[in-house]
């Protein structure tokens, strides 16, 4: 069977930050890393490498670099994870399946993740824990995501209304399903070690996530329900948003691998329906 060219693009505010990323891809094979910073940053030593002039958003960065990849497979890697095994190969393996579209690691627990970083990874990624079994999800992460390029050009890429590293990711999966399944792969296997470890940090991200998905439904809902809702309606959602997390945990259950987090998942399912009703009633474009 013909192996296709795998090409890994990693987004980074500081090079240094990949750095052992990168040490790991190196040890695993691979040699087609395209690492995209701004400019006032030191390049990486021993990989391509790609300096704006000013710092990308994510979605920016990462078509910066697929554009110059026309064929084989693209795995797109945040600089903030550890690869637990061969993640990159792994993905491609996936989609060896002509009837996959795309496909994503899993993030496990890393050993100095705290509280509140084990709490929002369950909320981030609850369709992700939904997928050990099944294997199949309605929403990838881009952490850790690999796809044909002629696939994702065809869709074309990252959408780039989506500024911050929020909601870019969802909204890509959702057109990509056009071309087949999302996959998870349990034995792709990540730790995600997110700068913030406090209440604060892991609040603000859930409640940015929830701020973008009505921009991600927005864009692709054709027509959407959602383009003339009453400003009041965000109002109540707010209200409600204590009642609504206590719903969501009991039939999604995030905490089910982690008990102690049950308190945490709900604060943070709290935040991201804030981040929805702040969308809905301002009526304002992603954040």
């Amino acid at each position: 069977m013909h192996t296709p060219t795998l090409t890994i693009i990693i987004p980074s505010r500081d090079p240094h930050r990949c750095k052992s990323l990168i040490d790991q891809l190196s040890a695993y094979g691979h040699t087609r890393i395209i690492v995209v910073h701004p400019h006032t940053t030191v390049a990486p030593a021993g990989v391509h490498s790609i300096a704006t002039a000013d710092l990308l958003a994510a979605a920016a960065a990462r078509n910066r670099a697929a554009r110059t990849v026309s064929h084989g497979i693209l795995v797109f890697l945040d600089d903030d994870i550890v690869l637990r095994s061969d993640v990159p190969r792994l993905l491609a393996w996936c989609l060896n399946d002509p009837h996959i579209a795309a496909s994503g690691g899993v993030i496990h627990d890393a050993p100095n993740n705290g509280y509140w970083q084990r709490c929002m990874h369950r909320c981030m990624t609850t369709t992700q824990y939904w997928a050990r079994t099944r294997h199949t999800t309605p929403l990838l992460m881009s952490m850790a995501l690999a796809v044909r390029a002629e696939h994702f050009h065809a869709v074309g890429g990252f959408a780039e209304s989506f500024p911050g590293a929020a909601g870019e990711d969802a909204h890509l999966s959702i057109r990509l399903r056009a071309h087949g399944a999302l996959y998870v792969l349990p034995q792709a296997r990540l730790w995600h070690l997110p700068a913030d470890n406090h209440a604060r940090g892991a609040l603000m991200r859930l409640c940015r996530y929830g701020h973008a998905w009505v921009h991600v439904v927005k864009q692709s809902t054709q027509p959407s329900l959602l383009r003339h809702v009453p400003a009041a309606l965000g109002w109540l959602i707010g209200v409600l948003s204590p009642l609504l997390a206590i719903y969501d945990v009991l039939r999604v259950r995030p905490w089910r691998h982690d008990v102690t987090t049950l308190w945490g998942c709900w604060m943070c399912r709290v935040a991201w329906y804030i981040g929805v009703a702040s969308a809905l009633s301002r009526q304002e474009g992603p954040c």
